[in-house]
């Protein structure tokens, strides 16, 4: 990140590194998740101040985009399906020691005597 700030400052990343421990005190990755994190708290502050209409400026698309791209934000229907989406797995291992992830739903029982797969039952089902 610090190369490509140093390039648009036009001085060398090494530069901006440098005048960064001398001026603040700090590394620059430090400094710049510092930032980084009030950025993040100002675009949560202004996505509350629109939803409770205390300002019209800024452009409801973006404050999603951003929120949802930069802060980690989803919306219900994404949680949703990501929730419809989660299957739960087993580890279990043959005679040989071999492993096979199997969903949960598919084991015939607890103690992993048997397993289904379509029409036949053994110990991992068909090779």
């Amino acid at each position: 990140m610090g190369t490509g700030i140093a390039a648009y400052l036009g001085i060398s990343p090494e530069t901006l590194y440098d005048r960064c421990l001398i001026e603040k005190g700090k590394l620059f990755s430090q400094f710049s998740q510092e930032k980084k994190e009030k950025g993040d708290e100002i675009l949560r502050a202004h996505q509350y101040a629109k939803a409770l209409g205390l300002t019209d400026k800024g452009d409801n698309t973006l404050l999603i985009w951003l929120g949802k791209t930069r802060l980690k934000q989803i919306d219900a229907s994404q949680l949703a399906a990501a929730e419809a989406s989660k299957t739960n797995y087993n580890i279990i291992t043959d005679a040989n020691g071999l492993a096979a992830g199997i969903p949960a739903e598919k084991l015939s029982n607890p103690n992993n005597q048997s397993i289904e797969s379509g029409d036949e039952k053994s110990g991992l089902g068909s090779p």
